[in-house]
């Protein structure tokens, strides 16, 4: 059975009440568009809230307080304390989106390897699985 949320298909192994829903955030803490809002309306994720868990929801935050697209290197330190954050609570599912990776932001290539050592309570799109089943070289920014 898939489970489906926001656009994005997972295959369903935990209960709805220990997956957690997994998306790029802003640190103005805005829920009106994109996954910040799905995380609000569909997972709990409290309006304001900027980094880390809220509802059934991590926020791994990709956007500065002007909503400016984080450095790659700022990014990689959010998704390093999630990894620690997932691997402490194991009884939860985290189910990743393609974090970072909207529009007029990064790609899978970039975002991807940030993600390659994890614990197996850590569920990737298909974009990312690809880019690490695969890996291609980076070009220069």
């Amino acid at each position: 059975m898939i489970y489906r949320k926001s656009n994005h298909r997972f295959p369903k192994k935990a209960p709805l009440a220990k997956r957690i829903f997994v998306y790029g955030s802003s640190l103005t803490g805005s829920v009106k568009t994109g996954l910040a809002h799905d995380a609000y309306m569909h997972h709990g994720a409290t309006a304001g809230h900027k980094a880390g868990i809220s509802g059934q929801a991590y926020a791994i935050p990709v956007r500065d307080h002007n909503d400016k697209l984080l450095t790659l290197i700022q990014i990689d330190l959010w998704v390093s304390r999630f990894l620690v954050f997932a691997a402490e609570h194991r009884e939860l599912q985290f189910d990743v989106t393609a974090v970072g990776c909207a529009p007029n932001e990064y790609t899978a290539q970039q975002i991807a390897p940030f993600f390659q050592v994890r614990t197996t309570n850590i569920r990737l799109p298909k974009s990312f699985i690809n880019v690490l089943i695969n890996p291609t070289p980076l070009q220069e920014l």
